[in-house]
């Protein structure tokens, strides 16, 4: 077996070990899904007998529809911080496991000083996190593991990629709930019109729709950056070994 094939299946089982966050990120949605539709269920039971032309005007009454807003938004709020936690641990078990994986390669080859990744140079490649930028802006950082740069995420901060699709899937939520009421929609059209903003994800296909796709992709594109600085800070560090 060569070096460029088990170096290849370093990658592909790195790959897999981040495979069960991101099925923790996609149950995530999932609860955020069934909440919220329960959220609309009560909402609907109180409706019962009123004409669907006078939903809204009886939703305004006593800020119902401001107290299932408030409702919503803490909902989404709390499922969407646990997938965006199961992503970033995903994307960081995805890049130490590749890293060691490189390590180990090497060790084939020639002998080598087993070194663990610095810690702060995974949570800066996995988030791009400013604070951590400053802890590692040291020549004896860049002694070890290179132009701390060479790690840093080009489409913005973890925080900000996910922060963005949680606005952005909040607001559909929010205003597909709020027209609905308005133009005398049933519950049934309801759920269905917030299942298709969340979205549907298949595994077997790794594939997603709605907010899932939203996180899905984060968790790919990311996924392959990390796993190249994962093969990059092992490449830097024998350097630094005079390998």
């Amino acid at each position: 077996m060569s070096y460029l094939t088990v170096s290849k299946s370093g990658y592909i089982l790195s790959e897999k070990a981040q495979q069960p966050f991101v099925d923790e990120a996609m149950r995530a949605y999932g609860e955020a899904l069934k909440e919220i539709q329960g959220l609309l269920a009560k909402s609907y039971a109180k409706l019962t007998g009123t004409d669907p032309v006078n939903y809204w005007a009886e939703m305004v009454k006593y800020d119902r529809y401001t107290k299932l807003e408030a409702e919503i938004k803490k909902v989404y709020k709390t499922y969407s911080k646990q997938a965006g936690a199961s992503t970033q641990a995903g994307l960081t078990k995805a890049m130490s496991e590749n890293y060691n994986r490189q390590q180990f390669l090497t060790g084939w080859l020639t002998t080598v000083d087993v070194m663990p990744i610095d810690p702060y140079l995974l949570k800066y490649s996995v988030t791009g996190s400013l604070e951590v930028w400053k802890d590692i802006q040291t020549k004896a950082f860049e002694k070890m593991w290179g132009n701390p740069g060479l790690y840093s995420p080009q489409a913005g901060t973890l925080t900000q990629l996910l922060t963005k699709n949680y606005q952005s899937e909040l607001d559909r939520i929010l205003q597909a709930v709020q027209n609905g009421f308005i133009t005398g929609k049933s519950y049934r059209v309801q759920s269905v019109a917030i299942a298709d903003i969340i979205g549907k994800y298949i595994k077997g296909e790794d594939a997603a729709t709605g907010a899932r796709y939203n996180a899905l992709r984060i968790a790919r594109t990311e996924g392959q950056r990390v796993l190249n600085a994962g093969a990059l800070a092992n490449a830097h560090q024998l350097e630094a070994q005079g390998i």
